[in-house]
């Protein structure tokens, strides 16, 4: 879906994985720096703006990081 001029983007946090929201109280793991740690948007809210990806649990594989690999 491409956004028209004036259309804010979407502020939910989506998988780097597969591209569904992630939600709050969802285990994700944050993956910035080489490292990864699994954590929650509900224990981290600061994580939307912390930068790197973000994976659900069950996304996530160490191997094969980043969209769409």
């Amino acid at each position: 879906m491409d956004l028209t001029e004036g259309e804010p983007a979407d502020p939910r946090p989506r998988c780097s994985r597969c591209g569904d929201i992630i939600g709050s109280y969802e285990p994700l793991v944050h993956v910035s720096g080489g490292s990864a740690r699994e954590t929650s948007r509900a224990a981290e809210p600061h994580l939307l703006g912390a930068g790197g990806e973000l994976f659900h649990r069950d996304c996530y594989d160490p191997d094969r990081t980043g969209p769409g690999t």
